[in-house]
């Protein structure tokens, strides 16, 4: 869009065996804030009929020093309203509709060949705690509250 604002459109159209179509579309936008630090936006959202619709959306700021070294602060939010019902079941054991928060704070270092990357933060899970699924599988849907931690290491040839 400009030099300092980048935007990606993503349609992605999904077919699987004995279910319908499903749809995701998601926007990414990119701004460049001042010189070191970037801000990003992405926004997406699902749909397969007959029911099934989930939508998030996340913020990402993040800080270089001297193009080797990136601070980010993370958040990002997601809601569904439960899996499609699968209809040759005799008993429905789709997930319930699931509600989830997720922040974290990132380090990454960039090599010309090389990157590492150490992420860290809270993920915090809701499930409506209703429905055959959830009487089914009380354990599989109950809420929570996670750590999560990611170590990535890239290198390439």
């Amino acid at each position: 869009l400009s030099r300092r604002l980048r935007a990606l459109q993503e349609l992605q159209i999904t077919g699987t065996t004995d279910r319908q179509l499903r749809y995701a579309l998601q926007s990414s936008i990119n701004c460049a804030l001042s010189e070191h630090w970037v801000g990003r936006l992405v926004v997406s959202g699902t749909e397969e009929t007959p029911h099934f619709e989930a939508g998030s959306a996340s913020v990402t700021l993040e800080r270089d020093w001297k193009e080797s070294w990136f601070l980010s602060l993370m958040a990002r939010y997601y809601r569904d309203n439960g899996e499609v019902e699968d209809a040759l079941l005799a008993e429905n054991t789709a997930a319930p509709p699931l509600e989830s928060f997720h922040t974290g704070l990132g380090l990454r270092w960039q090599g010309r060949q090389t990157s590492i990357k150490l992420f860290a933060g809270p993920y915090f899970a809701r499930y409506q705690q209703t429905g055959p699924a959830f009487n089914t599988f009380p354990h599989l849907y109950q809420n929570r509250d996670w750590f999560t931690v990611q170590f990535a290491f890239a290198h390439e040839f």
